[in-house]
């Protein structure tokens, strides 16, 4: 199991506060970064036409904190995964896990880079461009861009890349900005968006690891909240 470069992982947190989003991506990922033959199975089943084998998972990745080449500043994705695509060329997914998180934190300062990665990104509405930088939104975007501009990194010779969102389908918050995110979109054939109950149900399929059903039953049987 590897982190990327540079990363931020809160241990306090790991340990203290297992509803939030950074143990549920170790929770979820940690075995398959272990075992590729067994994460090729799984992700296959979430991104069937995108993946042929998966060659490396990393967790609170980045290809290069504050490198004015990809965002200038410090955004991670919380899971990373390479895949080789089904016509053998080289392609990546990076994932922001969310859990009860409602994405309304406050926004990062603004980069000049942001812009520039935007405008060569080329998927957005030219009319939506000033919205991006408000919530709930605003994390997407970035985290979006760091995908973004690793494509837009020429010498790495990327087949494909894709940034995508986990998060469950009681997750209203994240569910409309997900809908409004989209709404930002002119192509979104580099955004996607997996509700945690998809997952799961694709480990249960091709995993035998016992705690699969502790997270199905910790993360997804809402009759255990009160009313």
């Amino acid at each position: 199991m590897r982190a990327g470069s540079g990363q931020k992982i809160e241990e306090d947190r790991l340990w203290a506060n297992l509803l939030s989003s950074q143990p549920l991506a170790f929770t979820l990922f940690a075995d398959l970064a272990d075992d590729l033959d067994v994460a090729t199975r799984v992700l296959r089943r979430v991104w069937p036409n995108r993946i042929a084998d998966v060659t490396r998972i990393a967790f609170e990745y980045s290809p290069g904190r504050g490198l004015a080449k990809f965002t200038a500043d410090r955004t991670a994705f919380d899971v990373y995964i390479e895949h080789s695509t089904p016509s053998r060329g080289r392609g990546f997914i990076g994932i922001e896990v969310k859990y009860h998180e409602s994405l309304t934190d406050q926004p990062a300062r603004h980069r000049s880079r942001y812009d520039e990665v935007t405008r060569a990104m080329r998927c957005f509405k030219p009319e939506r461009l000033g919205a991006l930088r408000m919530k709930p939104v605003e994390q997407l975007w970035r985290d979006h861009m760091l995908a973004g501009s690793m494509l837009l990194d020429h010498s790495a010779a990327w087949e494909t890349g894709l940034y995508s969102v986990l998060y469950p389908e009681g997750n209203a918050a994240c569910q409309r900005a997900v809908v409004l995110y989209k709404d930002h979109l002119a192509d979104a054939r580099t955004f996607d968006a997996v509700t945690l109950e998809t997952f799961v149900s694709a480990l249960e399929a091709e995993a035998r690891w016992p705690w699969i059903h502790e997270v199905r039953d910790r993360y997804l049987d809402w009759t255990k909240i009160p009313l």
